[in-house]
């Protein structure tokens, strides 16, 4: 089978990319054939596609006037581009997909994606990495509020405007607001994509509220590449954190329930906008039990993590999949999760790690204290964690050929 993977990214950004070149790996090494198209970037992955990409639209790290000077580029490829349509049709022409498996288009794409592939008669699943179907800042989370936020998911999305809930902004809330309209009004998603992958029942539950319905929802775990964890007998007294520093995140609850774990180390691993946030909360409590270690690379992270003593997951949003935890997992470590969004999907009760209330210190702290005082039961833990993710990630490639067989019959 000839498979073509779309995606705005097509270096290693985050956990998108991680999946989207794990799943391709995975797939060539069982003798498929896979494609690409994506943003050119000197960071991509090496392509024979590469001809096809389009220019790079970059929103960060640039002035007002840089963004001003970019805004027809900007605006295309946040409602509609005819360059981004025109370049994968002639690879669709030229390299002839059976299915195109699309990952995240928005602001950098746009689903013109979807008319390229649809007037080519090439069938078309997504995997929902967030909720940007069904939320203009993808998150059902209004930062400054420091709020969940549901409003938007019955399609009425003036909401984000009303709250400005991208940036604080109310310009870029505007344009996320219309773009999401006009989506809506011309039913692109709804139109071309047969088949929306959703990576835990929670996100299937929440798109199933939407107009998208049911009809076309399927659930299917996401996959990691098992070969890159390898479990060592080595449990050091520390806990860690691996992810963004963002409010949502939860990270400060985290901090604030390691003052009653004093004997316990907090190694927090990742970067964003609330990094300086975390480092002086932990001056401010005097704590000498936690540090902020940055971002690092996988290698480096999965050295750090594999000796702990587990992972610990916060987040105070409706964490779509945690995928975290299955890392965590791989290396057999035990995982200590929030009660909250997709999170405990990943984690079974007691079997495979602990669940605590979302934003409550006291609870997590209390998690916190039984597992290190119980050495023994949580290695058991990490051991069923490591026999779940085994068992979920082999069952992954039966599963998407499954999915990619079907649409293919329509």
């Amino acid at each position: 089978m000839r498979i073509l993977h779309i995606n705005k990214f097509l270096w290693l950004s985050g956990g998108v990319e991680r999946y989207l070149f794990d799943v391709a790996d995975a797939f060539e090494a069982r003798g498929h054939e896979v494609l690409y198209f994506s943003q050119a970037d000197p960071r991509n992955r090496v392509t024979a596609q590469d001809d096809y990409f389009v220019p790079s639209v970059e929103y960060t790290d640039s002035s007002l006037a840089q963004k001003i000077g970019r805004a027809k580029t900007i605006l295309e490829r946040t409602l509609y581009s005819r360059e981004v349509k025109d370049k994968l049709a002639a690879l669709i022409r030229d390299c002839k997909p059976d299915v195109a498996h699309v990952h995240q288009l928005y602001h950098h794409l746009s689903p013109s994606v979807l008319d390229a592939l649809t007037e080519a008669g090439v069938p078309v699943v997504q995997t929902v990495h967030d909720y940007k179907l069904i939320c203009p800042n993808y998150r059902l989370y209004i930062p400054q509020e420091q709020e969940i936020c549901t409003r938007c998911v019955s399609g009425d999305y003036s909401h984000c405007r009303k709250h400005k809930c991208l940036k604080e902004s109310t310009a870029a809330s505007a344009l996320a607001t219309f773009e999401m309209q006009y989506h809506k009004r011309k039913q692109f998603y709804e139109r071309a994509v047969d088949q929306f992958i959703c990576t835990t029942h929670f996100v299937q539950s929440q798109l199933s509220k939407s107009p998208l319905g049911n009809d076309k929802l399927t659930h299917l775990p996401l996959y990691i590449n098992l070969d890159a964890y390898t479990p060592t007998d080595v449990h050091e007294n520390y806990l860690c954190y691996v992810g963004r520093l963002a409010p949502e995140k939860g990270v400060l609850t985290l901090i604030r329930a390691m003052q009653s774990n004093p004997d316990t180390t907090l190694k927090i691993i990742g970067d964003g906008p609330a990094r300086a946030d975390c480092e002086a909360l932990i001056a401010e409590l005097g704590l000498r039990n936690a540090e902020v270690l940055g971002f690092l690379e996988r290698d480096a992270m999965t050295q750090v993590l594999g000796r702990s003593s587990g992972l610990v997951i916060p987040s105070e949003w409706y964490e779509p999949c945690g995928l975290t935890a299955w890392e965590a997992h791989a290396l057999a470590r035990p995982v200590i999760g929030a009660k909250i969004g997709g999170i405990p999907e990943s984690i079974k009760e007691g079997k495979s790690g602990l669940l605590f209330e979302s934003g409550n210190a006291v609870d997590l702290a209390e998690k916190i204290a039984w597992l290190m005082a119980h050495p023994e039961e949580s290695k058991a833990m990490g051991q069923a964690g490591y026999a779940q993710v085994h068992k979920t990630c082999d069952a992954h490639y039966e599963g998407l050929m499954e999915i990619y067989t079907e649409v293919l019959k329509h």
